[in-house]
């Protein structure tokens, strides 16, 4: 499948001086040189301080197979409303469905119609996960379909990445409107294989996915902040290198700053939208052109 061309007037920056601006770290931005290739934007970043913490492996392992897809499409974790459960992941994939996927790390079983999860101390009853999950998707099908101007269809999926398939999870998933995926492995194009016999009304279009991803920016947690992390601030360090890498991870810009403040907050760059870290650096007092300065930068406000 072919990139959609970005060259329209909702498209994605191509280059020029936003990718080469050092105020902006655009991991979130489409690598101009890769045009054969599709991605799924994921944002915001998994937090590193989670890729140790063993409760938090299942959502990993989910968003590394979302993000390392070669499908089109945006999605971004945790995301949150007043009125319903915290939803893992929305994703939105270009000409299938907009899916809602709930993670659940670990083993679960079913005894007497209750879920359990198996922990060292034995069964724990919890909440239906499957309950859980359809009411943590539908939080964004309102919104979303406000925002497209039509009905929009919202796939929700229980993911359980730890384990193999179970027959009485499966057995009870089949009277539920909620669909059940066992395992990470290879996760988009299967949820891209559940709804292959189901006809999906109006599937999102290229141009539609950076409007989808635009709506659901308000529900990301804390505005993309991990809840467990501190309210969000300007942090200011010593003098250091500032770098910007491209999607791919490779240097685009390297600076060196006397002093770094940094901020996070979802943007909106030529309608593209993304959440991105703003590097808020001064120079040396040496330097006449600061590219602290640039664009009011000094100002941008803390989340």
């Amino acid at each position: 499948m072919k990139s959609h061309d970005p060259s329209g007037p909702r498209g994605p920056p191509t280059g020029g001086p936003l990718i080469n601006n050092p105020l902006i770290n655009p991991t979130l931005i489409p690598n101009p040189t890769s045009k054969e290739k599709t991605i799924m934007l994921t944002q915001p970043k998994f937090p590193p301080h989670r890729r140790q913490d063993p409760l938090r492996l299942a959502e990993l392992q989910v968003y590394t197979e979302i993000m390392n897809s070669d499908r089109e499409g945006r999605a971004l974790y945790e995301l949150t409303s007043a009125n319903a459960p915290q939803l893992d992941f929305a994703v939105a994939v270009q000409d299938v469905a907009i899916f809602g996927l709930q993670v659940k790390g670990g083993r679960h079983t079913i005894n007497r119609g209750e879920f359990q999860l198996i922990t060292a101390d034995g069964p724990e009853n919890i909440p239906c996960p499957l309950k859980v999950t359809w009411d943590a998707a539908m939080q964004i099908r309102e919104p979303v379909s406000k925002r497209l101007g039509r009905k929009a269809f919202v796939v929700p999926v229980l993911v359980f990445p730890d384990m193999e398939p179970d027959p009485d999870i499966e057995l009870r998933a089949e009277h539920d409107p909620v669909k059940v995926l066992f395992g990470a492995h290879n996760l988009v194009e299967r949820l891209v294989d559940l709804v292959a016999d189901q006809e999906i009304f109006s599937p999102p279009t290229a141009w539609q996915l950076d409007e989808i991803a635009e709506t659901l920016m308000p529900f990301l947690v804390a505005s993309g902040q991990s809840a467990d992390e501190p309210e969000d601030q300007e942090s200011e360090g010593q003098a250091g290198d500032v770098s910007v890498t491209d999607v791919g991870g490779r240097p685009i810009v390297v600076h060196h700053a006397d002093v770094v403040n940094v901020y996070h907050a979802p943007v909106t760059i030529n309608n593209y939208n993304a959440a991105v870290t703003i590097n808020n650096y001064r120079v040396a007092p040496e330097a006449e052109d600061s590219p602290g300065d640039a664009d009011g930068a000094e100002e941008a406000p803390t989340q």
